[in-house]
C-alpha cells in the first residue's frame, strides 16, 4: 500500500496570517492512500482566524489510515485565534 507521513496536520494553516472565510474540509486517506500521521489532526488553523466572518462549518473526515493522535474539528488555540462553531 502507498503510504504517506505526516507530522500534525491543521486544515486552516499554522501561521498568524492564515485565515480561511469559507467551510474547511480535511481528509485524511482514501481507497488508494493508508496515511500514517504522527501528531494531531485539527480542521482549522494553528495561530490563524478560521471562519470568524462565515460561521462556515469545519469538517474533518478520516476515510483510511493510522493516526498517533487526537482529533480535532477547530485550531490549536495558540494566540488570538477565532473560530466560530
Amino acid at each position: 500500500s502507498n503510504s504517506a507521513t505526516a507530522y500534525g496536520v491543521f486544515g486552516g494553516g499554522y501561521g498568524t496570517d492564515t485565515e480561511t472565510g469559507d467551510a474547511v474540509n480535511v481528509t485524511i486517506g482514501n481507497s488508494t492512500t493508508t496515511p500514517t500521521i504522527y501528531g494531531d489532526i485539527y480542521g482549522g488553523s494553528a495561530k490563524g482566524n478560521v471562519n470568524a466572518d462565515t460561521h462556515d462549518l469545519t469538517k474533518v473526515w478520516v476515510k483510511k489510515g493510522e493516526i498517533h493522535g487526537d482529533i480535532y474539528g477547530g485550531g490549536f488555540g495558540d494566540g488570538g485565534a477565532n473560530a466560530c462553531v
